[in-house]
């Protein structure tokens, strides 16, 4: 392209050839360079957020196994508890094996006369309502309206526990009553004895008559011991305890 032989009019088709350049860059510059760019930055930002993933990942690994070890700890305890130390009812009667693992402990300590009977099932002591603030201890309490419905009290809801009790009689010396204790006891920790009584004989005085109640942990939902094992199977593969 020949350019004009007018001084002015050369200047001005430089002039344009000039603008003409620098809209070519810009448009390069915006339309190439800027998006190329901005897919690095957000390339770069994937790549730190990736990396420090990568440095934490290890980390969380041992936080999963760790919580997965603490649950198949838990789990294993709580059926071994189910299983072996809550009472759990024999044709729908509690008194059945508790009188049965009683006497057995009774006569191998060399107990005699041994008698289990029957109080029931007894909730666990409700727990403490805190004491009502100044001002409200202070309110007048409102009065009934004679003849007028009242809303039921509220209970609680039933905790998973409750106890099984049972009354116990027997006869023996006052060293074979302790040796019956512990070996209960050492079975069983879960096991309560309590309000013991001992009344001396005149006609044998190594030989007394001992009053005392045990109470058990039993599931309030029967089916719960189901459950139990059926849950801790599921978490530790059936495996055994």
């Amino acid at each position: 392209m020949r350019l004009p032989a007018n001084k002015k009019e050369r200047q001005k088709m430089l002039a344009l050839i000039a603008l003409g350049g620098v809209a070519a860059l810009y448009g390069l510059w915006a339309g190439v360079y800027q998006p190329i760019n901005r897919k690095m930055d957000e390339a770069h930002t994937t790549i730190i957020v990736l990396e420090t993933n990568l440095r934490q990942a290890p980390q969380q690994i041992r936080h999963l196994a760790g919580m997965r070890e603490d649950l198949v700890k838990t789990m294993r305890e709580l059926r071994m508890q189910s299983e072996k130390n809550l009472l759990h009812p024999r044709l729908g009667n509690y008194l059945l094996p508790a009188r049965d693992f009683l006497v057995k402990k009774g006569t191998d300590s060399g107990v005699e006369a041994i008698q289990v009977t029957n109080i029931g099932l007894i909730d666990p002591p409700a727990k403490a309502k805190p004491a009502p603030k100044p001002e409200a201890a202070a309110a007048p309490e409102s009065k009934p309206t004679p003849g007028a419905a009242t809303a039921p009290d509220k209970k609680e809801p039933a905790g998973p526990v409750r106890a099984y009790s049972a009354r116990v009689t027997a006869e023996c010396g006052y060293d074979t009553f302790i040796k019956w204790v512990r070996a209960v006891q050492a079975e069983n920790p879960l096991i309560a004895i309590s309000h013991f009584l001992i009344t001396a004989q005149p006609d044998n005085p190594q030989r007394h008559l001992v009053r005392f109640e045990v109470q058990w942990p039993v599931w309030t939902d029967p089916d719960m011991q189901a459950k139990v094992s059926q849950k801790a199977d599921e978490i530790l593969g059936g495996g055994t305890p």
